[in-house]
């Protein structure tokens, strides 16, 4: 991880300022402050993946067959991927304030969008009521985990940004189980939050990219 951070690091850097002849705050009219500002942001980024890399084959393990069939006594995906973020954050916990809180921000969107980007790239028939009633109570369970897990992590008590709410999970479980006259109004209610999920994680794209 640490070779990974350094290379980031040495990359950003060698771009910017290779041929310079002086680093003075005068001679680059102060750029070099929003420089290492993007550094920073990105170094995050890559603690982000390495983090992630880590946790790929849980996403794996949502919505089929077997996530549906699994009992309260197995081990739950989501509560194993908590456990394994839990160690990260044990030493993410020595970043500063301001770096922790936007790296917490960041896992958190991102494990909101690769748990619906599991769902929706899994099929999985839930024929039956009884289908439907597991799988809302798996999907509520996993909402569950993560809220806990997140809330404690927010050792700062900073504001949750509304596209990090895992609120959306919920809306997700009342249309599994929703008769056909709530049907209409549960979808709008999601096709709401997911649009202002994605036009947000498009913008953050754009600022890393431009």
């Amino acid at each position: 991880m640490k070779i990974n951070m350094l290379y980031c690091i040495m990359q950003e850097t060698n771009s910017k300022w290779i041929g310079q002849e002086t680093l003075s705050k005068e001679a680059i009219g102060g750029g070099y402050e929003d420089v290492f500002l993007e550094i920073g942001y990105k170094t995050l980024i890559c603690l982000v993946e390495h983090l992630f890399k880590g946790v790929q084959h849980l996403f794996l393990e949502l919505h089929d067959a077997t996530w549906l069939s699994k009992t309260e006594s197995e081990t739950n995906p989501v509560g194993e991927m908590c456990n394994n973020f839990n160690e990260k954050f044990e030493i993410f916990d020595k970043l500063e304030k301001h770096s922790y809180e936007r790296l917490l921000n960041i896992v958190k969107r991102r494990t909101l969008v690769d748990y619906l980007t599991s769902m929706m790239r899994r099929r999985i028939s839930l024929n039956s009521e009884d289908d439907r009633r597991r799988a809302e109570n798996k999907i509520r369970e996993d909402e569950g985990i993560l809220n806990e897990f997140f809330t404690a992590m927010n050792t700062y008590g900073a504001e949750t940004k509304p596209e990090n709410n895992f609120e959306v999970l919920g809306f997700i479980a009342n249309i599994v189980a929703a008769d056909e006259e709530m049907l209409t109004f549960e979808l709008m209610t999601l096709i709401r939050q997911v649009v202002f999920i994605i036009a947000t994680q498009f913008l953050d794209i754009m600022k890393i990219l431009l």
